[in-house]
């Protein structure tokens, strides 16, 4: 399964929610970091489009 990690910079009172809300929705197993808050860069840029290359699994 793929796997994809997030890391936030904020504190979460459920972070066990978010990370079953994102399994769900992208069907990723995910992992949350949490992070001092601050401590990620800001990102001022236009947001890039990601194009899923992965091969698709039959089933």
């Amino acid at each position: 399964m793929n796997q994809l990690k997030v890391q936030i910079d904020t504190q979460l009172e459920d972070s066990q929610k978010l990370k079953a809300l994102l399994r769900e929705r992208l069907g990723l197993r995910v992992e949350i970091e949490e992070l001092e808050e601050g401590s990620l860069p800001s990102f001022e840029m236009k947001a890039r489009r990601v194009i899923d290359e992965r091969d698709q699994e039959t089933e």
